[in-house]
């Protein structure tokens, strides 16, 4: 209730004055508080029902590497999933979404946060572009994007960097969905890849985006040993799960 009333106050004000007010907001630290309050009032987190039937792939006690997590709709099913003795690591870039994924998960110990941007390169500058005030969708590029809404700097790590820091050496699954980065985010999880003998990768991907992102994600795990065994084809969105090629062993 109190969504919608919002939305239709925040409706009110012309688009252009909007635009004009979010890039103002967007030059101080206030936006980001101010966002992410809105965002933990407003914005409930609601599972991608697109992923439910991928969540088979996980077993209780595993280790769930979930990159891309928002506001942590699929993260409190795989905690649930993964049960006491598994864990979650979460890792959201977008510090307006990390602030309602770290409220919503507040109650789940086995879940690890991560409020990180990961990529090829450590310490790389990444522009992360957010849909709106409210929204807390957000999207990664190498370059400036000029006409949007708020637009913020954040260094770079690589999974492997992020994962060896927590002592983790080996994962059971990891999910993706950065809307175009995956391909700079699989070069930087190589060794985590290697590592993990029967790994499953769950991969949203995003045609409009970026588009030949299936193509080139495909030919990089390829090339690491593994190969599509389900794709889910979706109006603006392609669902990939890639499993490694078991070899015969002498």
């Amino acid at each position: 209730m109190l969504n919608l009333f919002f939305s239709k106050l925040l409706g009110r004000v012309p688009f252009s004055a909007r635009i004009r007010i979010f890039r103002r907001l967007s030059e101080t630290r206030l936006a980001l508080l101010a966002s992410a309050a809105l965002v933990v009032l407003f914005h409930l987190p609601h599972p991608d029902e697109d992923l439910f039937p991928f969540l088979s792939v996980v077993s209780p006690c595993d280790t769930v590497v979930e990159v891309g997590s928002n506001t942590g709709g699929l993260t409190k099913l795989l905690a649930e999933k993964v049960t006491k003795c598994g864990q979650v690591i979460a890792v959201e870039p977008n510090p307006v979404a990390f602030a309602a994924l770290r409220f919503y998960v507040r109650h789940y110990p086995n879940v690890i946060l991560g409020n990180v941007a990961l990529s090829s390169h450590p310490n790389m500058v990444l522009h992360m572009t957010l849909r709106s005030f409210t929204d807390p969708g957000a999207t990664l590029h190498m370059d400036k994007r000029s006409k949007t809404v708020m637009t913020i700097d954040c260094n770079s790590t690589t999974l492997d960097n992020f994962l060896s820091h927590l002592g983790i050496c080996k994962v059971n699954a990891i999910f993706v969905d950065i809307e175009g980065h995956e391909l700079d985010f699989i070069q930087g999880a190589k060794k985590i890849i290697n590592n993990s003998r029967g790994l499953i990768i769950v991969a949203e991907l995003h045609p409009r985006l970026k588009i030949n992102v299936l193509e080139d994600v495909a030919s990089e795990l390829r090339n690491q040993g593994f190969r599509i065994t389900s794709i889910t084809q979706r109006a603006e969105f392609v669902t990939c799960v890639f499993q490694r090629i078991q070899t015969r062993e002498n």
